[in-house]
This record gives C-alpha cells, sequence and structure tokens, in this order.
C-alpha cells in the first residue's frame, strides 16, 4: 500500500516539471522562428 502511494507522489512531482520542459522547449521554437525570419529579412 505504501509503495504505491510513493510511486503516485513521485509520478505527480515529475508530470509538471515535464509540460514545463516542454512548454520551454516550445518558447525556444517559437522565438528561434521569430529571429529567423527578423534577419532573413533583414537580408533582402
Amino acid at each position: 500500500m505504501m509503495e504505491k502511494c510513493l510511486e503516485h507522489t513521485h509520478f505527480q512531482a515529475k508530470a509538471p516539471y515535464d509540460k514545463e520542459r516542454f512548454d520551454l522547449k516550445k518558447e525556444l521554437i517559437r522565438e528561434r522562428d521569430v529571429l529567423k525570419k527578423a534577419l532573413g529579412k533583414e537580408k533582402e
């Protein structure tokens, strides 16, 4: 019983971290794309 409880809390602690990391990655990709577009316009 106790083991199952520990497993559950461990997963709960891990899940928000994964989501945060995913959101951060998405944000970085978006910023990179914005920079690419800005740099592309300067070259024209």
